[in-house]
């Protein structure tokens, strides 16, 4: 398989290996005790 790097001085020689360009997201999520979580179930379940 051939890659997409390719030798300036002579193209014509094999070279091996890839380049590949992306980009990077971060997301935080907080996420309440689960102490909490329960007694809001409980709370809707006790209605």
């Amino acid at each position: 398989m051939r890659g997409n790097i390719t030798c300036l001085t002579n193209p014509e020689k094999a070279v091996i290996g890839y380049v590949d360009a992306s980009t990077s997201t971060t997301s935080e999520k907080f996420v309440k005790s689960s102490e909490e979580f329960y007694e809001k179930i409980f709370r809707q379940l006790s209605c």
